[in-house]
């Protein structure tokens, strides 16, 4: 899962964000008005992925609060499957933003692990073929 960096500020009364992605399965919220603080809401009955620390899945908030040209980070609950998260933002009294965030999960992590027995498995495909194929030259021969 990737990282994601959020950056919340006011344009013409609106509390908007711009989203930037990097790779580790933090998000980082980056309140960029110098003045007045973000405060980010779960939306009613919605689920809330963000933990205190990485592999976690104790969740930190809601709300979470960024103070003026400030930023707080968040993980993604390791028990988190992914999917839509609703939240509501808002800096001071500026109108309140209402993002979705749609998270997917990887199904298939090639780590070491899975590398070395994707290679074993490619191996023994390629020793079968060899080895029918010097069987039927034995008999033609």
């Amino acid at each position: 899962m990737a990282d994601l960096d959020i950056t919340i500020g006011v344009r013409d009364d609106q509390t908007m964000s711009q989203y930037t992605m990097p790779k580790n399965g933090k998000v980082t919220f980056n309140n960029a008005d110098p003045v007045a603080t973000l405060k980010i809401t779960a939306k009613e009955d919605k689920p809330w992925p963000f933990c205190e620390k990485q592999n976690d899945e104790v969740t930190k908030g809601p709300p979470i609060t960024v103070a003026p040209l400030g930023k707080e980070g968040a993980w993604i609950c390791k028990n988190f499957t992914g999917g839509e998260v609703l939240y509501n933002a808002q800096i001071g009294t500026a109108a309140v933003e209402d993002p979705i965030i749609i998270f997917e999960k990887s199904k298939f992590n090639l780590n070491v692990t899975t590398a070395a027995l994707g290679g074993v498995l490619i191996g023994a495909v390629a020793a079968l073929i060899v080895m029918r194929a010097m069987g039927l030259r034995a008999k033609r021969g």
